[in-house]
């Protein structure tokens, strides 16, 4: 990659053989003239046969092209391909929502040879080495356009939605920009040369409907990987706000909403203490006007988040009358609740990541009444956990649940006018609460299982695997080809807390090279391979904060123009290095 947001291809000859065509001529008199001077002028010249004499043969040629990158609505790519590009897009909108699909590309179009960056002098000098480089020149310029005519320049299919939507992580417009440590010229490529401060591409956008603001971004440490995979494409980073706050911590909203319990009060009814136990979730006055019950972040350590939810209620009441009647006296009912939910940083590829949820509720009523004080303390405790497993096939979310039933302490006397069972109310409201959990997951599994619906690698989609929190509280995958059953796990490491990135900079994104092999029939026996040199691609969306999302530019041909494609690249990594 260039600074200039351009990039460099390599198109690298092992073998060629460059010949010339030979044309054999035969005479036929037009008259006889025996004993004229000029008789050879009545004789016709015809071309009857022709031949190919090889008469060069040439290795190891190296030609550089300088091509543009460029973010497009329309390909000019083949018929077969590109309705394999329609059905994988329209296999990730749900729904009829309207959406424009925008491809970030190496546009082969733009291709233009870079002299200093090529090796020829292996084609010979002088007028037939200029002859023969000239013919290479056009043969590779003509396999450009053929493998972009393949699909092969898509580096990124992104599915942009022009009406509203309430999806905090789908795109509603997109750019992209490219972020160099140094300046990054021509001058500055060697072939075969590694360059150790990679270069990125970012794609940016929104997700919602404002114009994409400029990116302010520049490039960090934060955004290089700190290891490698054979297997994996590329990451998705979604931001603090996108993911953690707007979906995970949203769903879990409404699992304190179904844990904490209320009191619903009605006093003294014909001379009888009246007590019910509501939830807010159930509340007229709460849950059903919509009062969340938002989690509040605690100081975390090294090793995990910590978010706490805890809600007290507490309710007295005193009776009294001029004269002796059944009921006269002090009731308070007491409500407690409290939540706390841990979620993991360490790093493990190839580990679960476990979202532990642990809690207590108490409810404590006592009384007074002719001169007879009394008290019921019952305490119930439950704990779950949402599992987010790497599988064959992807990630695949899950829950386990414990819960201990409500116990009575203290005092247990009741007085006549007391009849009912405040351990029996307690116990009613909790036991279903735990497995209604169950029906909050279908959010997290629409996300994180099967194919990831937000992007694709032209008609290659993406599985997720590897889950992990950074410190931030930003959340980071690992991508895959998502193919059934194939999807690969990454072997068990030891564990690494990760730690923030730097803002914008919150990205570690994998270097890529990718090759393709493929012969060209013009030129006897030549065979060619591109090369993409340096090239780094990663998707951000703002929507409150940022969703970013990095993959490596490799892809496979989805039709047989190349016999192989050799993808180089690395990624597999999440943290910035600190």
């Amino acid at each position: 990659m260039l600074s200039n947001g351009k990039a460099v291809v390599y198109v690298d000859i092992q073998h060629g053989e460059s010949g010339s065509q030979i044309v054999q001529h035969e005479q036929t008199p037009v008259a006889e003239h025996s004993d004229l001077f000029w008789k050879s002028s009545f004789w016709n010249t015809v071309a009857t046969t022709t031949g190919f004499v090889k008469a060069y043969q040439f290795d190891k040629v190296a030609l550089a092209f300088e091509v543009e990158l460029q973010l497009v609505e329309t390909l000019d790519v083949e018929e077969a391909i590109a309705q394999q590009l329609n059905t994988t897009v329209a296999s990730q909108i749900k729904g009829n929502q309207r959406v424009v699909v925008k491809h970030l590309i190496v546009d082969f179009a733009t291709a233009k040879y870079v002299p200093d960056l090529s090796i020829t002098y292996n084609l010979g000098n002088g007028r037939e080495g200029e002859k023969r480089l000239t013919a290479v020149k056009s043969l590779m310029g003509e396999y450009l356009l053929e493998v972009g005519r393949q699909g092969c320049g898509i580096l990124k299919t992104i599915p942009t939605f022009v009406d509203d939507h309430s999806d905090p992580l789908a795109f509603n417009d997109i750019a992209f920009k490219v972020l160099t440590k140094d300046e990054i010229t021509v001058e500055h490529f060697a072939l075969g040369t590694h360059v150790t401060d990679t270069p990125v591409v970012v794609l940016y956008g929104v997700c919602t409907k404002r114009p994409v603001p400029p990116f302010l971004g520049k490039w960090s440490l934060g955004w290089l990987p700190a290891g490698s995979g054979k297997d994996t494409v590329g990451t998705v980073w979604f931001s603090k706000e996108s993911f953690l706050e707007h979906r995970l911590l949203h769903v879990l909203e409404d699992f304190n909403a179904r844990t904490t319990i209320l009191p619903k009060f009605a006093g003294v009814v014909n001379g009888v203490w009246n007590c019910d136990l509501t939830t807010w979730e159930q509340s007229e006055l709460l849950g059903k006007r919509g009062v969340r019950c938002q989690w509040k972040e605690l100081e975390s350590s090294p090793r995990h988040l910590e978010y706490a939810w805890e809600h007290r209620d507490d309710w007295a009441h005193e009776n009294e009358a001029t004269t002796r009647i059944e009921g006269v006296g002090e009731y308070t009912l007491s409500c407690h609740t409290e939540n706390r939910l841990w979620i993991p940083t360490d790093y493990r590829p190839g580990r679960q990541l476990e979202v532990q949820l642990h809690g207590k509720s108490t409810v404590e009523i006592s009384g007074q009444a002719y001169s007879q004080r009394w008290s019921k303390r019952t305490v119930s405790s439950w704990s779950a956990s949402i599992i987010i497993a790497s599988q064959q096939e992807g990630l695949h979310v899950s829950m386990t649940s414990q819960i201990q039933p409500a116990e009575v302490e203290g005092d247990d006397r009741a007085s006549a006018f007391f009849p009912f069972n405040v351990e029996a109310l307690h116990r009613n409201r909790l036991p279903d609460n735990l497995t209604a959990l169950e029906d909050l997951l279908p959010k997290l599994k629409e996300i994180l299982e099967g194919a990831w619906a937000y992007s694709s690698f032209g008609a290659q989609k993406f599985s997720l695997a590897n889950p992990v929190f950074t410190r931030r509280g930003d959340f980071v995958l690992e991508l895959y080809p998502y193919e059934q059953g194939t999807a690969p796990v990454a072997r068990p490491q030891q564990p690494v807390a990760l730690a923030p990135a730097p803002v914008p900079a919150r990205v570690s994104t994998p270097s890529t090279a990718t090759s393709y092999t493929a012969p060209v029939s013009n030129m006897s026996g030549l065979q060619s391979t591109s090369s993409l040199s340096s090239l780094s691609t990663t998707t951000a969306t703002a929507n409150g904060g940022v969703q970013m999302l990095r993959t490596s530019a490799s892809y496979t041909p989805m039709k047989t123009l190349a016999p192989s494609v050799v993808p180089d690249y690395i990624s597999n990594t999440f943290p910035p290095r600190r």
